[in-house]
């Protein structure tokens, strides 16, 4: 699975080149530095200048396999309105055959005013080249206190039309969730018991319900343990605009909506799903990373190994900013 189709939920070879980091020096409280007097000695010392964090605008997924140019698989472009906030994220897909372009997903962000850090609407579009099929998803958000209380989905696909809205409990160290379809037959509620060090999810327990219509429900329970490193993630400012504090199944870095404020380290899921009578079906699966750091601290090559009871992969991610 490439990393632009991580939806349903996320790069040149190890020969390319690319351009270095920009390092964009700011002062503090925006104020330019005193000059110094005429004269020279004794003059008032000039105000020391921060490097500003790097800002991520591509990412290239390799297969490491394959031969250049079509280990290229997948492409990531971010683009930033004035405010510096993301509003556009750009994921391509390549066929690891021909190299041509298989898929093309689109995140555009929508905010209330040049004073909001979060969007209040992001559509998402998927295009597959190979079929022409088409998916569009409108989803607004409502939010108290920086937290997200309420979002609503309208979705297209196919001249067909979709409708949910989900609400939200937040308390210290959990979180409640409802979801209902807007015909009233899909039905969810999910309870994420949460472990916080610092801005850091270090252990997660999730119960949720699933039916739709009379059917007999669904029941899904599962354990999400991570560790990470004290380096900072270069994924967490931008996907800030859409950031869930929970996450719901086995994302690493790259997930558009619950990205962590650190690196992850380690990440262990263990899940047990079952109906009335049936027999659970039982999963695990750990993401494991490593990092190549450029000279501003942020990861330029990231590799990311995911093993499990049913999948095991191997992903190869490389990262320029500017």
């Amino acid at each position: 699975m490439t990393y632009a189709m991580r939806l349903v939920p996320a790069l040149l070879a190890a020969t390319i080149l690319f351009s270095a980091c920009e390092k964009i020096e700011s002062y503090d409280n925006n104020t330019p530095p005193p000059a110094n007097p005429p004269g020279g000695g004794g003059g008032t010392p000039t105000t020391p200048t921060t490097p500003a964090a790097p800002r991520l605008v591509r990412v290239f997924e390799l297969d490491t396999t394959l031969m250049h140019p079509f280990d290229t698989i997948g492409r990531l472009t971010l683009s930033y309105d004035a405010q510096g906030r993301l509003s556009n994220r750009l994921d391509i897909a390549f066929d690891e055959i021909t190299g041509d372009t298989a898929s093309v997903h689109q995140h555009q962000y929508f905010y209330n005013s040049a004073f909001d850090s979060l969007a209040t609407r992001v559509r998402r579009s998927l295009r597959n080249a190979g079929t022409g099929s088409a998916f569009v998803q409108d989803k607004y958000f409502t939010h108290v206190n920086g937290l997200l209380v309420k979002d609503s989905v309208v979705s297209a696909s196919a001249g067909s039309t979709g409708y949910r809205v989900w609400r939200y409990t937040q308390a210290p160290n959990f979180v409640g969730l409802t979801g209902l379809s807007g015909d009233g037959l899909s039905r969810s509620s999910s309870n994420f018991y949460q472990t916080w060090q610092g801005a850091n999810l270090t252990q997660q327990l999730d119960t949720m319900v699933e039916q739709y219509g009379t059917q007999q429900p669904m029941y899904l329970r599962s354990e999400l343990i991570t560790t990470y490193l004290d380096k900072p993630n270069p994924f967490f400012k931008p996907y800030r605009a859409w950031w869930e504090n929970w996450v719901w199944d086995a994302y690493g870095l790259g997930a558009w909506f619950n990205t962590s404020k650190h690196l992850i380290q380690q990440r262990t899921w263990n899940t047990k799903s079952w109906n009335n009578g049936g027999t659970p079906s039982i999963g695990t699966r750990t993401i494991t990373y490593s990092y190549v750091f450029g000279a501003h601290g942020y990861p330029t090559r990231i590799t990311e190994v995911t093993v499990g009871s049913s999948v095991n992969e191997h992903r190869t991610l490389v990262l320029q900013y500017q």
